[in-house]
């Protein structure tokens, strides 16, 4: 009879070690999610772009056209998910606009700024970007880049839209990871939002 118990204390314990930490498990699925924006109606994923204030909006070409030509007045930005890894012209622009915005505070502060940290930081495995970029088409293009697996098919699609990649402009990046709270002592899983 001492031996079934011991028989059975053992099958407890194992279960308990399968068990998955419910904290560990739900940062598991928010990390899978390919797309969470593809809950969200379009009209979310697009934001107007305003002319600057005398009235010259530059198009996809670098034309200029006056606020009287209606391409301008329908000149919108479009909002993209990315995961680790950006596509690399993304991945550049999203750094020099980093550097630009917060260069100098981050020189200014008590950490300085380590740009080969930030380019380590937007390559993490686990990190996720909203992306406002300059047309339909780039989030397009970058969206196929990205959900690539094939290496011989991604730079065969690199090479051939690499002129569409140079008009492809980022206008703002979110990036974000979902994380615990604390390494040392976690307490919730939460979404960190880095830049």
């Amino acid at each position: 009879m001492a031996k079934s118990k011991k028989m059975q204390q053992g099958k407890k314990s194992s279960k308990r070690s399968t068990k998955i930490d419910p904290q560990k498990q739900l940062l598991a699925e928010a990390n899978a999610q390919m797309d969470p924006l593809s809950h969200l109606p379009s009209a979310f994923l697009s934001v107007p772009l305003s002319p600057p204030h005398n009235g010259v909006v530059a198009d996809d070409d670098g034309q200029t056209n006056s606020d009287n030509d209606t391409s301008t007045q329908n000149n919108m930005a479009f909002i993209q998910h990315f995961s680790s890894p950006l596509p690399p012209n993304i991945l550049k622009q999203c750094l020099e606009l980093f550097q630009m915005n917060m260069g100098d505070m981050y020189r200014q502060s008590s950490w300085g700024l380590n740009v080969e940290e930030k380019l380590n930081e937007l390559q993490h495995d686990d990190a996720r970007f909203l992306v406002v970029l300059s047309s339909a088409s780039c989030a397009e293009t970058t969206t196929n880049e990205a959900r690539n697996d094939d290496a011989d098919t991604a730079e065969a699609a690199q090479s051939d839209n690499d002129t569409t990649n140079e008009k492809c402009m980022v206008l703002g990046f979110a990036h974000f990871r979902y994380e615990l709270d604390d390494y040392d002592l976690p307490n919730l899983p939460i979404t960190y939002l880095y830049e």
